[in-house]
């Protein structure tokens, strides 16, 4: 992973005056992110899930409810 230099020492800084351990932030920081792109990605596979095979049956079903009643 690149990492630029400036900003990590820019951040290391203000961790710094704030009193906080520039590293343990950003761990957090970093597995806050994997986090939300694991559900994201979690959210995107359900809905194409309900989009291509829940749909389809839901309205295979009403047609056939249609034809029969």
């Amino acid at each position: 992973m690149k990492v630029d230099e400036e900003l990590l020492k820019e951040f290391e800084e203000v961790c710094r005056e704030y009193g906080l351990d520039s590293e343990k932030v950003l761990n957090e920081l970093v597995s806050e992110w994997v986090a939300n792109r694991y559900y994201d990605v979690w959210v995107f596979k359900f809905v194409k899930f309900m989009y291509f095979v829940v749909l389809p049956v839901l309205l295979i079903c009403v047609v056939i409810y249609a034809e029969v009643f």
